[in-house]
């Protein structure tokens, strides 16, 4: 077949087809699957697919006869990334059927025609929705994917900047408020603090001191009720346990915690001294044992000096801040009484000053007088 002529018109709408008008010579014809030619058109001079039920044979010796009598599925060409870089032309039929066809089968003059196409990533089915793919060559559920990625970076920013505004906005209402103000906040922190230290002790007399639980939990229930309700209610509570903390970084507050740790030390010590001299010893050897304990006694005794030295200067500490508001008040009170004491000698002052001013203008009118008599009198 070398000729062919157009019958119908055909957009071309399809990439790789070209547009056929009504009595459109075509030459060069080449027969490819499912229905689909390629030639070049006379009228255009471009080279391009056309169905072949659009156009019938074109010769002097045959008759006139369309080339098929069906008409094909739209036409589509992409170009694969492959190591010889081919450009494939990508169609179906009506089974849903799908082939490709090299472009180096065809003509050297129509390759050199067709423009070529950006390379996709891999071929595409078009009938399975499920995996089309973008330009790009990610399916849209890839990219909506990759989109929500970008985003929860920002969105953890957001949320830790906003847990920050929000602790530093609860400092400032627990560390920089005056006295009557946030109570229901500092109270709920205090007893909050309170258990938090509650839990601690019962740690420390649990595993360090070899209380049982019931005994341990009786004696944290009273001390954290205590604390709590000392830390919510009262001002001078928070300012003696927050004193205590400072204090830890002092002299005494060193000497404490080395007693603390030489005390744990010596306490398991100790206790596996008599644990070993219980279960090897003889009955002869019970004096040991008594003058074991009495010694860990006698430390002990040693190690709460401390204790006692730093319950005393906190006691200290609570007097010094007491002297310290009492004289507050009473120099408050001082300067009241100075006020009034002023204020009514400023009074006294302006009725002195007006009783002169009084006295000055009944001897002006008097001179006054005289001097009207003078003038007469000349």
């Amino acid at each position: 077949m070398t000729q062919c002529k157009a019958n119908f018109d055909y957009k071309g709408d399809a990439e790789g087809c070209i547009y056929l008008k009504i009595g459109d010579i075509l030459t060069n014809i080449e027969k490819h699957e499912n229905g689909w030619y390629m030639g070049k058109s006379m009228s255009t001079g471009k080279v391009g697919f056309f169905p072949g039920s659009y156009v019938t044979t074109y010769t002097d010796s045959e008759p006139v006869k369309t080339l098929t009598s069906w008409k094909p599925l739209p036409l589509k060409i992409i170009t694969a990334n492959s190591s010889q870089n081919d450009s494939r032309v990508v169609h179906e039929s009506a089974e849903g059927h799908s082939s490709d066809i090299t472009m180096k089968e065809c003509t050297g003059d129509i390759r050199k025609e067709i423009p070529p196409r950006p390379p996709l990533p891999a071929r595409v089915k078009w009938k399975n929705i499920s995996s089309e793919r973008t330009a790009n060559g990610e399916t849209p559920s890839a990219n909506k994917e990759k989109e929500n990625k970008k985003h929860k970076p920002l969105e953890l920013l957001d949320k830790l900047s906003l847990s920050k505004e929000i602790l530093t906005q609860t400092g400032r209402k627990l560390f920089l408020t005056e006295k009557d103000q946030n109570r229901t906040l500092k109270g709920i922190f205090g007893v909050i603090t309170g258990v938090f230290l509650g839990g601690l002790i019962f740690l420390v007399l649990r595993y360090s001191f070899g209380y049982s639980d019931l005994e341990a939990g009786i004696i944290v229930a009273i001390v954290t009720v205590l604390i709590s309700v000392g830390l919510a209610l009262s001002m001078l509570f928070r300012c003696v346990v927050a004193l205590v903390i400072p204090n830890l970084f002092t002299g005494t507050g060193r000497a404490v915690i080395l007693s603390i740790i030489f005390g744990f030390m010596l306490s398991h010590t100790v206790r596996n001294i008599k644990v070993n001299m219980e279960e090897v010893a003889t009955k002869s050897m019970s004096c040991i044992s008594d003058l074991a304990l009495n010694e860990a006694r006698y430390l002990q005794g040693q190690l709460e000096k401390p204790l006692n030295q730093a319950k005393e200067y906190i006691i200290k500490q609570k007097n010094v801040l007491n002297q310290l508001h009492d004289e507050m008040v009473n120099v408050t009170l001082e300067v009241r009484k100075g006020l009034a004491i002023m204020a009514k000698d400023i009074k006294n002052i302006i009725d002195t000053v007006d009783s002169v001013q009084k006295d000055c203008f009944k001897r002006t009118s008097a001179l006054n007088i005289c001097y009207a008599e003078c003038v007469k009198i000349t």
